[in-house]
């Protein structure tokens, strides 16, 4: 099978695994393409321009963003940098040209819609589609988790509740969302045409999604962990990690699935010279293979394991003394030779 429906989009899986997030939306030749061909154009008038911008941002440009999970302020930031880059090639209005106008300037001059708003849109948009359809099960499961500080559901309710601040959207201020899915199944073309009017209006579009080095509309990544031992809160799963091991000496587990002088995984088959990088890929970066490692039975003990550490002591004082981490290695990551283990496909999928 080369591709699925998804909510009555066809995605394409070849592109999915090749590519992601904003390296499929904003690819450099799109861009280019755009900017030859219209941007760049004398014949054709500004207004043009802007909006095949729009059309383009709200088309192929920001394709599927609205099923987007949590993003933190790092990876949000090149959402919007993507955003205005496209606005401003269409007004040719470059940034770091003295005498140009700030990106607020540009989105109410302009009369654009802002990154953030796009999210919303597209987000609404989602809901609005599963609710036409009138799949009962996925409502189910997102009404329950809305109920949750984080996930897809919870941000769609974000969003509609600032939607009630507004005189449009009254009515629906302080509902859960299960009463405003029965709302927008009363009218679903209404409901979906006064969002699409009210959200690009210049008032709605002043960028204020990162305050003070703060995430307002976009929750972390990483849901926060508790220690099952001294009840404190960590970020992230990486650093409970590390919090386990000072303050408790308890290892990841992981650890307990690679081999003594294994440097790749064994599910993806991925090469990355030394084990600590190889046991990072498990704990932190590939879920998939995570999953499926976990699902094997372990090839060494809790002995063993301490007795590697205190063998690559030497080795990771040496490259802490010059400046280096212990995951360093001089050369990147290559794929091995060889089939892929059927779990990967048929359980996970890709990485």
């Amino acid at each position: 099978m080369k591709a699925y429906k998804h909510l009555g989009t066809n995605i394409w899986l070849v592109r999915c695994v090749r590519r992601s997030g904003f390296q499929d939306m904003y690819n450099d030749t799109d861009e280019r393409k755009l900017r030859k061909r219209v941007f760049n154009n004398p014949n054709i008038p500004s207004n043009g321009k802007l909006s095949v911008a729009r059309t383009y941002l709200f088309s192929k440009g920001c394709f599927n963003c609205g099923t987007w999970p949590n993003l933190n302020k790092v990876v949000y930031l090149k959402f919007p940098c993507s955003i205005m880059s496209i606005y401003r090639s269409a007004t040719q209005s470059k940034r770091r040209v003295e005498g140009n106008i700030s990106d607020l300037h540009l989105l109410t001059q302009y009369a654009l819609v802002s990154p953030a708003n796009i999210l919303r849109i597209s987000r609404i948009s989602v809901l609005i589609r599963v609710v036409s359809k009138k799949v009962v099960s996925l409502l189910n499961i997102i009404n329950m988790f809305s109920k949750f500080q984080y996930g897809w559901a919870h941000d769609v309710l974000l969003d509609l509740k600032w939607l009630a601040l507004f005189e449009e959207f009254k009515h629906i201020k302080g509902m859960e969302l299960s009463g405003i899915v029965e709302i927008i199944q009363a009218n679903v073309q209404g409901f979906g045409n006064s969002v699409r009017k009210v959200l690009p209006a210049p008032f709605m579009n002043i960028p204020h999604d990162v305050e003070d080095g703060k995430n307002v509309h976009c929750a972390p990544t990483n849901v926060p962990i508790s220690c099952p031992c001294c009840n404190v809160i960590l970020p992230s799963l990486q650093q409970f990690g590390v919090h386990m091991k000072a303050k408790h000496n308890v290892r990841n587990p992981m650890a307990l699935y690679l081999g003594r002088k294994i440097t790749h995984c064994n599910i993806c088959l991925k090469e990355f010279h030394t084990r600590e990088c190889a046991l990072n890929h498990l704990r932190y970066r590939s879920q998939a293979c995570r999953m499926a490692t976990i699902l094997q039975d372990p090839v060494m003990t809790s002995e063993e394991v301490d007795q590697v550490a205190k063998e690559e002591a030497p080795k990771n004082k040496l490259l802490y003394a010059n400046a280096k981490k212990r995951y360093h290695k001089d050369s990147p990551c290559v794929q091995l030779p060889g089939p892929l283990p059927l779990v990967y496909f048929y359980r996970f999928g890709s990485v």
